[in-house]
C-alpha cells in the first residue's frame, strides 16, 4: 500500500510544522485529469482558425493515456 503527503514549505524548502496532510493520490490525479481536459475544450472552443482542425476528444485521450503511466 502506498499513500502520500503534502506539506507547505518556507522559502528554504523545509516543511512547514503543522501543514503536512495526506492527499488521495486517485482522487487528485482524476480532478487534475478533469480540469485538464476541461481548459483544453475551452481552449479550443474559443479557436477560430479554420486551418488547424484539432480534435478535443483526442486530446482529452491524450491526456489520459498519459495520467495511465502515473500507476
Amino acid at each position: 500500500m502506498k499513500r502520500y503527503f503534502m506539506a507547505d514549505c518556507d522559502s528554504a524548502g523545509e516543511v512547514v510544522n503543522g501543514s503536512i496532510h495526506e492527499i488521495n493520490y486517485d482522487e487528485t490525479v482524476t480532478e487534475v485529469r478533469e480540469q485538464i481536459q476541461e481548459d483544453i475544450i475551452t481552449y479550443l472552443a474559443g479557436r477560430h482558425e479554420s486551418s488547424v482542425q484539432l480534435d478535443g476528444d483526442d486530446l482529452c485521450q491524450i491526456v489520459v493515456d498519459n495520467f495511465q503511466d502515473l500507476k
